[in-house]
């Protein structure tokens, strides 16, 4: 396994556009990092950078101590993962996972080795004589996974590699992924835009906007402590809610520039009188062992809450609420630059 340094890594492509500006990462050997980000964020540019199926405009890509910016991809000794499985239909799963391995003239006894090894630690080990045809969607996503594991490379890069599996599988798949990498101790860059399955799986994320990195860090530090507005609506399910303070003076002492944020799960929900905000519950959303509550404030109108309550809270559908916020749960962001200035309290 091998760490990988990005230094001031830029792109830009013919036409003038600008896919990143200025990237710079360490990711450490044996470390899961997630790239983040909405659509168009950078996220693939910099896994296509790392892989050498693009080239940077300006900077480095390290392969531990060695820059590897312009060296061909099939001397990088790294394994990729998309979206899309690209098993070739003709080969059965034995043959899939032993292609690359063949074309590296890799000793026929190491390759049943290799491939007994990794089939059983995936469990298809019961499917290498069958073709991809006969698989389900999962078995196809972890015979993807077997083809990049069994070339021991010296980093994996996934691409989205769960985007096309139905919501319950990909949540086992998931799973299987965070024990497989602590089980194998491997250097992993995995892209998505999914910031719950960055949460679930990273050692760190970074969550990327328009070409740059915002925020780097463990999962809950990303979660506790956004570094700027953008970082705190972007991770946490259901968003933060960001409200311009001057609006809502119950949540602070009004401020002009700074916009209050609170995450769901930090408002509760009382009898009208008892809260220090009124407010009208307008869309209820049971989530089984909680609810989301969408609810309006009747000062400023038109301001929307998202609330987390407890499943068993009994509320109605137009019923006025009270609403109670521990200050030390608020953050606070510059309304201008959107940095973090503090969390209140």
């Amino acid at each position: 396994m091998s760490s990988i340094t990005l230094e001031g890594l830029s792109k830009t492509f013919a036409g003038g556009g600008v896919a990143l500006h200025n990237v710079s990462l360490a990711i450490d050997a044996g470390e899961l990092m997630v790239m983040v980000g909405p659509s168009g964020s950078g996220k693939s540019t910099v896994l296509r950078l790392i892989a050498g199926l693009d080239s940077p405009s300006s900077g480095r890509v390290l392969l531990d101590d060695q820059d590897v910016s312009h060296l061909p991809p099939q001397d990088r000794d790294l394994a990729m993962v998309f979206q899309s499985y690209a098993l070739y239909p003709h080969l059965t799963v034995r043959q899939n996972l032993s292609f690359g391995l063949r074309m590296r003239r890799v000793a026929a006894s190491e390759i049943a080795e290799r491939v007994a090894r990794t089939s059983a630690t995936l469990g298809i080990d019961q499917l290498l004589d069958r073709k991809p045809s006969q698989l389900s969607g999962g078995q196809r996503q972890r015979v993807a996974l077997g083809r990049a594991i069994v070339r021991e490379p010296r980093a994996f890069l996934f691409d989205e590699p769960l985007s096309n599996l139905d919501p319950a599988l990909r949540g086992d798949t998931r799973a299987e992924l965070a024990l497989l990498h602590r089980r194998l101790g491997t250097t992993v860059v995995y892209v998505t835009h999914d910031q719950e399955e960055a949460m679930t799986l990273g050692t760190r994320i970074a969550v990327m906007r328009n070409g740059r990195i915002e925020q780097v860090g463990a999962p809950l530090e990303v979660f506790r402590e956004p570094a700027n507005s953008f970082v705190a609506g972007f991770v946490g399910s259901p968003a933060m809610n960001l409200l311009a303070a001057d609006t809502v003076p119950a949540l602070s002492v009004a401020k002009v520039g700074v916009i209050l944020g609170v995450r769901p799960h930090d408002v509760g929900v009382v009898p009208r009188d008892e809260g220090v905000i009124t407010a009208r519950v307008r869309v209820i959303e049971p989530l089984g062992s909680t609810t989301l509550l969408h609810v309006e404030l009747h000062d400023p109108r038109d301001t929307v809450l998202r609330v987390i309550v407890p499943g068993d809270l009994r509320v109605t559908l137009e019923e006025d609420v009270g609403l109670k916020v521990d200050p030390k749960r608020v953050h606070v962001f510059d309304a201008a630059t959107g940095r973090r200035v503090q969390t209140q309290g």
